[in-house]
């Protein structure tokens, strides 16, 4: 055997050995990573577990919360509806208050009304009891037109007795006469029952009220117990200087309403003036 042979022969089990050590080494290579893999594999398997036990604890907590948000789901809707019929019936105790309060404002407007009627009763009161004093004071003048006329009628039964040889019928010219007094003296009685209190030419002071211009209508504070009726007609007067004429529209025991005559005088003026007089017309 020459000696490259011998050379080449050990090359080939030195080559031999080390294929063998290679193949050893790989073998235990795979064996380890076989462990590992099977380690993994393992892990996996017990960490597929927890994950079914955490994906079923979930659902479980999924559930139980929606079960959890349905009820107070519910328990906000019953809350609504709770709130609901308390703002109902906050809103009718609301109503009930705002009536029991404007019946309140009634009654006090009705009691100062009650106020300001005695108090109009009380003055009505007093001007009737002035007019019976005037018409008592008229009861002379009255009473002498009464004894003129009676005079008149001694006067006319003395001419007629001085004239009865010139008459034919004394008893019907008596009845006649009598006729003529009955009538005298009622429409003197009915004159001084009827006398209206303002008379064409009569001055009544006073204070306006409320005037409306855009209306043409003015307030004033006398009424039929002044004399003031419907329709008459009045010149409205402020330092002896006639500011325009006003006509009666509609009367009261103690006021009267008026509107004004347009296109007379002035009556702009009013709106600066407080007492004025009035001039029956």
């Amino acid at each position: 055997m020459s000696k490259l042979s011998i050379i080449l022969h050990g090359i080939s089990v030195l080559a031999g050995f080390i294929g063998i050590g290679f193949t050893h080494s790989a073998v235990s290579r795979f064996n380890a990573e076989k462990l590992v893999i099977e380690q993994t594999q393992t892990q996996i398997t017990a960490k597929d577990s927890e994950l079914k036990e955490l994906v079923k604890e979930m659902s479980s907590s999924l559930l139980r919360d929606k079960n959890r948000l349905q009820d107070e789901s519910e328990e906000a809707l019953e809350i609504s509806d709770r709130n609901q019929k308390n703002s109902e019936i906050l809103l009718e105790l609301k109503e009930q208050i705002t009536a029991m309060e404007k019946s309140i404002s009634d009654s006090d407007a009705a009691r100062l009304s009650m106020e300001e009627d005695q108090k109009s009763l009380v003055l009505e009161l007093q001007q009737t009891q002035q007019r019976i004093l005037e018409l008592r004071k008229s009861i002379p003048v009255v009473q002498n037109k009464i004894d003129q006329v009676i005079e008149d009628r001694e006067e006319l039964i003395q001419d007629i007795d001085g004239s009865a040889d010139k008459m034919s019928s004394f008893t019907s010219i008596t009845n006649f006469l009598k006729e003529h007094y009955s009538q005298t003296t009622s429409a003197l009685r009915k004159y001084s029952r009827e006398r209206p209190w303002l008379e064409p030419g009569e001055v009544l002071s006073l204070k306006l009220k409320e005037l409306d211009v855009s209306s043409g209508l003015v307030a004033l504070p006398r009424g039929s117990f002044d004399g003031i009726r419907e329709k008459m007609l009045f010149a409205v007067h402020s330092k002896q200087r006639e500011i325009c004429k006003i006509r009666i529209k509609q009367t009261f025991r103690n006021h009267a309403l008026a509107e004004i005559i347009p296109l007379i005088g002035s009556p702009l003026e009013l709106l600066d003036l407080e007492n004025v007089d009035l001039v029956a017309l």
